[in-house]
Formats: C-alpha cells, sequence, structure tokens
C-alpha cells in the first residue's frame, strides 16, 4: 500500500477459492464480467477507462479458470498506457483473483508544438544520424509516452543499438520518469539491407524535445490488441 492510502496492489491465492466445476465462460461473458468487476471494485476512480486486453491462463476459454482484463485510462481519444487496472478472477463465482493499479506520472502538458514542426524536429535530428539513407515517408501522431533513452543510445551509440548489443538498463543515460504528451514521429526508409526499416521519434508537443524512440510504432501495440480477434474487439 502506498503511504497516502491509494490501493496500489492486491493479489489473492487461487486456493483461497474453491473452483467451481463448470468454470468455463465465453469471450463475451468474460468482457462483460470485467466490467461489471471494475464498477464493483473501483467505483470512485478518476478519470474514463478503456478495456484494451483480455486474456485467460489456458489455451481454450472453456478451460480457463482465471481471466484477466487491462483497463487503460483515456485523455479524450488517447489511451495512457502508464495509468492501468488490471483484474484477474475466478470465473463463474468472479473471485478476485488480482487487482492492481498502475499510475504513471503523466503531466497532462499542452500542445504547443504542431504535427508539422515536430516533423521538422525529428527529420532534422534523424538526418544528424542517417546522413545517407533515403526517407520513404514521415508520419505524426499525438499519443502519451514515458520518457526513455533509446533515441540517445541510437545517436551516440549507433551501431551497438542497432545491433541488440545495448539495452535500456546498461545505466549509460539516465531519464525521468515522467510521462508526457508527445508527437511520435515515424521516420520510414528505403528498405536497405540489415538496416532498421523505420524509427519512431517522440517530439515533446509542449517543449519540442525528442525525449524518447522506439523501433516499433507504440501506438501499434494499442491498435493490434483492438484489432486482434483472439483479444478484446
Amino acid at each position: 500500500m502506498q503511504k497516502h492510502g491509494d490501493l496500489k496492489s492486491i493479489q489473492v491465492p487461487t486456493w483461497n477459492y474453491k473452483i467451481p466445476y463448470n468454470y468455463g465462460i465465453t469471450r463475451d461473458e468474460a468482457r462483460e464480467t470485467a466490467k461489471e468487476l471494475f464498477n464493483k471494485y473501483l467505483p470512485n476512480i478518476e478519470g474514463d477507462y478503456e478495456l484494451v486486453k483480455l486474456t485467460r491462463n489456458m489455451e481454450t476459454d472453456e478451460a480457463s479458470y482465471i481471466w484477466y482484463a487491462e483497463f487503460y485510462r483515456k485523455y479524450g481519444e488517447e489511451i495512457n498506457p502508464y495509468e492501468k487496472v488490471l483484474i484477474g478472477w475466478v470465473p463463474t463465482i468472479n473471485g478476485i483473483y488480482q487487482l492492481k493499479i498502475e499510475r504513471g506520472k503523466f503531466e497532462n502538458n499542452e500542445i504547443v508544438k504542431t504535427k508539422e514542426e515536430a516533423i521538422e524536429i525529428a527529420k532534422n535530428k534523424d538526418k544528424e544520424i542517417e546522413p545517407n539513407r533515403e526517407i520513404e515517408s514521415v508520419t505524426a501522431e499525438e499519443a502519451i509516452q514515458e520518457m526513455n533513452s533509446e533515441a540517445y543510445l541510437r545517436e551516440t551509440r549507433k551501431e551497438d543499438y542497432e545491433n541488440g548489443k545495448i539495452s535500456l538498463n546498461d545505466g549509460y543515460y539516465a531519464t525521468e520518469d515522467r510521462v508526457r504528451r508527445v508527437w511520435l514521429v515515424t521516420i520510414k526508409y528505403v528498405e536497405e539491407e540489415n538496416k532498421l526499416d523505420s524509427f519512431t521519434y517522440f517530439v515533446d508537443t509542449t517543449t519540442g524535445e525528442i525525449i524518447g524512440g522506439a523501433i516499433y510504432n507504440p501506438l501499434n501495440y494499442i491498435e493490434d490488441l483492438r484489432n486482434d480477434p483472439n483479444n478484446f474487439a
């Protein structure tokens, strides 16, 4: 428990519950149950949350005796993956197996830099790193992301970074534990053998600073979950 009294995490061993013989439920039933449990146990939680991820502990719905649901907080249409609620439960009896709340330090910063400005910032930085790469396309999308060291590591230790010889835990560059609104500027290159296909820069919407990056667009993860027929759809 945190000092100010907010629930951080609680987990109840499954042996505290008697698993019913007919515990199998369908995905539709699991979806509805997840929402009911969310409203029951977190009626006063601040903000609007969306059910994004729904998984089970076995290969089929019928064989699963624990289900897990992840709810992410929304700011307008934007998902904040660093503010989420995880609920795990035993089906049919709806016994809570796990209840976990994560709250990233989202600063809800203003949008000062335009999409066009963010694209120019990213392109200028990328030209310093990849002066000889031909760009196929550039896109930019608004999102909420945590600061990381990937753009810095790619710039300063490019060969090691792209060959997977360096990790974010190597300690060469520390970032603050902050979550900001950013423009995700994805630069897709003309394909070259043994080279990255693309890189996404996190451009702060307020300051214009590059506060991180990724070799994939983080928004694709959320969309993949939303569109995966084996997940919540």
